[in-house]
């Protein structure tokens, strides 16, 4: 077809346009990326299930299956999640609730957890704070480790989602299950897909866990039960 037009003295013009996709600072494909890494979360699950399963688990397995490596709350590993979050920070992998400050913001659909504060530098923990949304940009499992009882020397592990946050009072909501709850009781807003913010009635714990809605304070649980009943 060139040869032709040139022949009738058209003059040809080779342009290149790039359709692939994002790529991460490495060259490799963000999607790849992220799709790697999702089945790299399930896999380290299956690997603790197959180990003795998810309850009294010793911290040695959490820390020899990446699953929790730190003293810290929330856990990055960032040497190899930090080429796959956009913004450079990382994407969590797993957040430690002791039940030593907020025991009852645990039931057994969801956490409130809380967003750090330390007494180490304030970027620290910004960092971890935007490590943990990526995970919900992305919708990647994190691992949610708590102690069967204060002091306890083994941990529970859950599989999570981060479903919502609020900044105004620093604290993640995240669904507890092995898949993204079918219907979460907060809903990405309609414009950009940002979670709307979570209104967080301190005085209702845990079993009416509640978050700001149009028709008012209602139950995370008490909603997710109306819903799953009502899908066909």
């Amino acid at each position: 077809m060139r040869r032709k037009l040139e022949r009738l003295h058209f003059e040809v013009l080779v342009t290149h346009t790039d359709t692939s996709p994002a790529h991460t600072a490495g060259g490799t494909p963000l999607l790849d990326q992220t799709d790697h890494e999702r089945e790299q979360r399930y896999g380290m699950w299956n690997q603790l299930l197959n180990a003795g399963g998810t309850r009294n688990v010793a911290p040695s397995l959490l820390r020899t299956l990446r699953i929790y490596g730190g003293a810290q709350g929330i856990w990055v590993d960032k040497k190899r999640t930090g080429r796959i979050g956009s913004a450079g920070s990382g994407v969590t992998v797993g957040v430690l609730h002791t039940g030593a400050s907020y025991a009852d913001d645990l039931s057994e659909e969801a956490i409130l957890y809380h967003y750090p504060k330390t007494a180490r530098p304030q970027a620290r923990d910004r960092s971890e704070i935007e490590a943990t949304k990526e995970a919900r940009r992305l919708q990647l499992p994190v691992f949610v480790i708590t102690y069967p009882s204060p002091g306890s020397s083994v941990r529970h592990v859950s599989l999570g989602w981060v479903e919502d946050w609020d900044d105004d009072g620093g604290i993640f909501l995240i669904g507890l299950g092995e898949r993204p709850r079918k219907r979460s009781a907060l809903r990405p807003a309609e414009l950009g897909g940002r979670p709307r913010c979570l209104a967080v009635n301190q005085s209702v714990r845990p079993s009416g866990i509640k978050t700001q809605h149009p028709m008012g304070m209602r139950s995370i649980e008490q909603q997710s039960v109306r819903e799953r009943r009502a899908d066909p």
